[in-house]
């Protein structure tokens, strides 16, 4: 029997370290303020440019990813929870559109037959009253 060490992401202990990190965040500062939800619309226009006519985006489950992947990293630089440099993407508490953030974490759900879903968790400094 193989048990992949928790650094083996998609591993059982990679999943509990990350839980474990997610509510030691939220012992130290308090529940999150928000809870966003971001997912994809199949008839988006990425996805006529790269099918083949009579596709479907569930037939191609690597252009589906990729381009998930690239929506989310733009929804999140649009949010403000990472900044974009010239090597990568550098993620870090900081100053976003939606007020100064002390600390954020996501999920994202691989579902079967439709596409992936991504929830975002944020704690905020001083919520203001809506």
């Amino acid at each position: 029997m193989y048990f992949a060490p928790e650094t083996t992401r998609g591993s059982t202990k990679y999943y509990q370290q990350q839980y474990a990190n997610s509510m030691a965040l939220i012992r130290k500062y308090g529940v999150p303020h928000l809870f966003v939800t971001f997912t994809m619309d199949s008839k988006s226009m990425e996805f006529n440019d790269m099918l083949l006519p009579g596709q479907r985006p569930e037939d191609r489950p690597d252009i589906t990813c990729r381009i998930f992947i690239d929506k989310m990293r733009q929804f999140m630089l649009d949010l403000g929870l990472i900044r974009k440099t010239k090597t990568s993407d550098e993620m870090h508490a900081r100053q976003s559109m939606l007020g100064p953030i002390k600390y954020w974490f996501y999920s994202v759900e691989h579902q079967k037959r439709s596409f992936d879903i991504t929830h975002f968790n944020k704690y905020k400094i001083n919520l203001p009253y809506i």
